[in-house]
């Protein structure tokens, strides 16, 4: 059964709650609805997985990280578009992101209007 929304659903997946609920409130604010994880099991474990029209996580969780999530999703057929957050991103870090389709990295502290913008370019859609 797919999570059907009235308005685009990002899900963030982050082990800090602090993260979690800034950026729950940014994109409430601009119209997205969204679904926050505090793992990436939690997200591949839930219906909200299928409705995800993009996908802000972390990329190192106790348990599952980002990327291993994001080629779980994969292989599963999805395309979602993924935006990766980090506050350890080391060249090898990049190289490893860098080879995935749709993904992009964003070093933590992030402009928030910054990571607006790229959710905007990788979705192909402004925010409503």
């Amino acid at each position: 059964m797919a999570l059907v929304c009235a308005r685009p659903l990002i899900s963030v997946i982050d082990d800090d709650e602090g993260v979690r609920l800034a950026l729950e409130d940014m994109f409430c604010s601009r119209g997205y609805d969204v679904c926050c994880f505090a793992s990436a099991e939690a997200f591949l474990a839930s219906p909200a997985r299928r409705g995800t029209a993009f996908v802000v996580s972390d990329i190192q969780m106790p348990g599952m990280g980002g990327l291993e999530m994001v080629r779980v999703l994969r292989r599963g057929g999805a395309t979602v578009a993924v935006v990766l957050i980090s506050a350890f991103a080391t060249p090898q870090v990049h190289a490893r992101v860098a080879r995935e389709t749709d993904v992009r990295l964003i070093e933590k502290p992030f402009d928030p209007p910054e990571l607006l913008r790229l959710v905007e370019a990788l979705t192909g859609r402004a925010a409503p």
